[in-house]
C-alpha cells in the first residue's frame, strides 16, 4: 500500500513538472559540483609552493615579503621605498639575487652574505634597499676608520722616469722633480738612483735643493754624491759643494764631505822613476 502511494506521488510530481515547464527542481537537493575544479589546496601543497620561491604578490612589498619567506632572508627598506608600487610577475624559481635585481632595478641595494655551513660557501642573509643614488651616501664602516687603514697606491716612479726620458728631457726633468718631492723617503731615493743608473743628466739645481732641504740624511748624502759626479760635466765648484755638506747637521753627510776633502788635499807624490833591471 505504501509503495503504491509513493509511486502515485512521484507520478503526480512528474506530471506537474512537465505541465509547468519549470527551471528549478522542486526538491531541496543542491547541484553536484565538479570537485576537480575547486579542489582546496592542502597545507602541504601551500608549503611546497612557498618553499619553491613562488611569489604571487603584485606589489613590491608583497613580492619582497614572499622572497623573505621563501629564502629566509631579511630585507630592510628605507622609508622612502614605495612598497605599494605595482610590479610585474616574474618566475618564482629564480635565485634570490636575480629576483631582487629584477624587482629593485630602480633602487640602490646592498647584499650581506654569511659564511655557509660548508667551507667556501656563502648564504644571502640581509638586503638593504635605498632610493636611487642614496646608496653612495651609506657608510657601513666610518670614513675615519677607512682612511686609517687605507694604503697609498704605489707608483713606479722609476718606470715613469724612463718613459719620460724616451719622450723628452724636459718631461723627464719634470717627472724627476715631482718624484723628489714625494713624502716617502724610499720613493725619493729610488727615483734618484734610477736616474743615476740610466745616466740621466739630473739638473744641479734639483740636487742642490735635495742636499740643502731634504728631511732624510740618506737623501742628502745621495744628493751630495750625485753633485760630485755631475761637477765635471757641469763645471761645478767641487769645494763649494763640500762646504755645503760640511754645514749639514748629519754626521753621515759630513763624513762624505770630509773623505772627499781629504782626498783632494792629499799631497800628490811625484811618480817614482822606473828602475832599470840590474844586469848580472
Amino acid at each position: 500500500m505504501r509503495i503504491k502511494t509513493s509511486l502515485t506521488l512521484a507520478l503526480c510530481n512528474a506530471l506537474l513538472w512537465a505541465t509547468l515547464g519549470g527551471t528549478q527542481p522542486l526538491t531541496d537537493e543542491k547541484p553536484t559540483v565538479n570537485q576537480q575544479q575547486v579542489a582546496p589546496v592542502s597545507s602541504k601543497e601551500q608549503s611546497a609552493t612557498q618553499g619553491s620561491g613562488a611569489t604571487t604578490g603584485r606589489t613590491l612589498g608583497e613580492r619582497l615579503t614572499a622572497l623573505e619567506q621563501a629564502h629566509s632572508i631579511r630585507i630592510l627598506l628605507h622609508p622612502a621605498v614605495n612598497t605599494a608600487e605595482q610590479v610585474a610577475d616574474e618566475r618564482g624559481d629564480l635565485p634570490p639575487e636575480i629576483a631582487l635585481g629584477l624587482l629593485l632595478h630602480s633602487y640602490d641595494f646592498f647584499l650581506q652574505y654569511n659564511a655557509g655551513q660548508e667551507e667556501g660557501t656563502k648564504r644571502l642573509k640581509r638586503v638593504w634597499v635605498f632610493p636611487r643614488n642614496e646608496g653612495d651616501r651609506q657608510q657601513i664602516v666610518p670614513e675615519q676608520v677607512v682612511e686609517a687603514t687605507r694604503q697609498p697606491v704605489s707608483r713606479d716612479h722609476a718606470a715613469e722616469l724612463r718613459n719620460a726620458m724616451a719622450r723628452s728631457n724636459e718631461e723627464a726633468q719634470s717627472v724627476l722633480a715631482g718624484a723628489l718631492d714625494e713624502e716617502d723617503e724610499n720613493t725619493r731615493h729610488n727615483v734618484l738612483e734610477a736616474a743615476l743608473h740610466e745616466g740621466f743628466p739630473i739638473s744641479p739645481l734639483l740636487l742642490e735643493r735635495a742636499l740643502l732641504h731634504d728631511q732624510s740624511e740618506v737623501m742628502r748624502a745621495a744628493a751630495f754624491d750625485a753633485l760630485i759626479l755631475r761637477a765635471e760635466s757641469e763645471s761645478l765648484d767641487v769645494r763649494a759643494i763640500i762646504d755645503l755638506a760640511l754645514q749639514d747637521p748629519s754626521p753621515l753627510v759630513q763624513s762624505r764631505a770630509l773623505d772627499l776633502l781629504e782626498a783632494l788635499d792629499a799631497p800628490v807624490e811625484p811618480p817614482q822613476p822606473e828602475q832599470e833591471p840590474v844586469s848580472e
